[in-house]
């Protein structure tokens, strides 16, 4: 090969090689902030009680004293969501049919910002593809 040839080869494989590691850091920084988010739960939950609240007793309700019950349902949903982001790709692509369209928007975002993993990704908008027709 001439110098030149060689030289864009070289080039190539270097934007390529940067590509790749791009991807990696990406998804490095997304397990990141899991893990941190995970941490920072668990630390939450080990923390003692107020000094002037029993220990184990339930903390104060934050905000009206009646949650509505949509917003109870909407929890429920984010955390069920969650859950199924956590399974293995054969289990949750064989869950998909089972899911309502807006959870299976819900579930999409919530891969999308997580783990992105194309098999999943894929299986979820087949499936909303499909519903649209």
């Amino acid at each position: 090969m001439e110098r030149d040839e060689l030289a864009e080869r070289a080039k190539q494989m270097t934007a390529a090689g940067l590509a790749s590691a791009s991807r990696g850091l990406t998804k490095a920084a997304r397990a990141a902030e899991r893990t941190a988010a995970r941490l920072h739960t668990a630390k939450d939950a080990d923390a003692p009680a107020a000094p002037d609240m029993p220990q184990g007793a339930p903390p104060e309700p934050e905000g009206p004293a009646t949650a509505s019950p949509s917003a109870a349902a909407e929890a429920r949903a984010d955390d069920d969501v969650a859950a199924l982001a956590e399974q293995p790709v054969r289990a949750l692509t064989g869950e998909i049919p089972n899911l309502s369209t807006d959870r299976l928007r819900a579930l999409r975002a919530h891969e999308e910002a997580g783990k992105a993993r194309k098999t999943v990704l894929t299986a979820i908008d087949r499936q909303l593809a499909s519903r649209e027709d």
